[in-house]
């Protein structure tokens, strides 16, 4: 896995990069119709086995995080819906760097390419008006199979802000099968997943810092991070915050998004005054994939790079070969 994650590194660099800067497609707080409660990234659901509780914190977390970018493309509510990404995957995904996707999630550990992201509810087929025969049958669901199927990307970064993103199928040296597997196989070269369910608010104040940080767009910062860096730094900070702090972080959200947040675990905070300091918080996101720094420029291809582990360890087993050389003519010359 790996080699190939590098081979396609190679590839994109030898392609190059056009246009005017990094890319995003972002969708984020799906309409779910008029659900109560839940301020979960996770499964949430209200009453009966198809409803989910809407998530408010996603639509702050992708308009400031669109705001980062000079080409974004925004799906919200309504449009953060199957059709509208079935009619973006056919057009091709190819020319979005990054993709970040902030919805519920449903893993399934049996079958893991049936887990599926939750999209907009609003716009299914079904009574009192019907799907035309020849329409594709919608559910509202993106999978983890359709995603190997129907998308072909070459996006340095694909986010999965969504409750247990990165579990599915254990599968031994193989890890958890399920949306990883299927993004790279479609073109991702890395992924940031959950392992369980996420908070709505703190999800987003941490994306937010975490793309701050990968574009280099966060004050006092001299160059990008990396992105294994840029998602460190961000959990640290996270953990920090004060109470205060966090209000007045909502308060810099895009106005539409503001008025909408929930408070999330800054409404039951611990005696310290960190509401967030919990590894609950924090640590449910993970990195897979290549760590490095996004580049707009493209890079030396790999062949050409040098590889220090290599170094010492042929200087190592050259010695060692000399050494049993000397040791059998001596042998032989006693």
């Amino acid at each position: 896995m790996f080699a190939w994650l590098r081979e396609k590194e190679r590839q994109a660099a030898d392609r190059g990069r056009t246009g005017a800067g990094p890319s995003l497609l972002v969708l984020g707080d799906p309409a779910f119709g008029r659900l109560a409660g839940g301020a979960l990234h996770g499964p949430g659901r209200a009453a009966g086995a198809e409803s989910f509780a809407p998530l408010p914190g996603t639509r702050a977390e992708v308009s400031a995080i669109a705001r980062l970018f000079a080409h974004p493309q925004q799906l919200l509510g309504s449009e953060a819906s199957e059709r509208r990404l079935g009619e973006l995957a056919a057009r091709g995904l190819r020319d979005f760097r990054f993709v970040h996707l902030a919805t519920h999630a449903v893993v399934d550990s049996k079958h893991p390419m049936q887990s599926a992201l939750i999209l907009a509810q609003d716009d299914l087929p079904g009574p009192p008006g019907p799907a035309r025969a020849a329409d594709k049958p919608r559910g509202g669901r993106l999978t983890a199979a359709e995603i190997l199927r129907t998308w072909d990307l070459d996006a340095d970064l694909v986010t999965l802000s969504a409750c247990e993103t990165g579990l599915g199928q254990y599968s031994g040296g193989e890890g958890y099968l399920g949306f990883s597997q299927a993004l790279f196989l479609a073109g991702a070269r890395s992924l940031v997943l959950s392992l369980w369910e996420v908070d709505d608010t703190a999800t987003a104040l941490l994306m937010k810092r975490f793309y701050e940080n990968l574009l280099g767009r966060r004050p006092g910062l001299e160059r990008p991070l990396s992105k294994v860096a840029a998602l460190q730094e961000a959990k640290h900070w996270l953990r920090q915050l004060t109470d205060e702090e966090v209000a007045q972080l909502q308060a810099q959200f895009p106005k539409e998004a503001r008025s909408q947040i929930h408070q999330g675990g800054a409404s039951a905070s611990p005696a310290s005054g960190h509401p967030y300091e919990h590894p609950y918080y924090w640590s449910a996101f993970i990195l897979i994939g290549e760590p490095g720094e996004p580049t707009a420029e493209p890079t030396r291809p790999i062949d050409a790079e040098p590889i220090p582990i290599l170094l010492p360890l042929l200087l190592a087993l050259t010695g060692l070969g000399v050494v049993q050389v000397v040791r059998r003519r001596a042998a032989r010359a006693a």
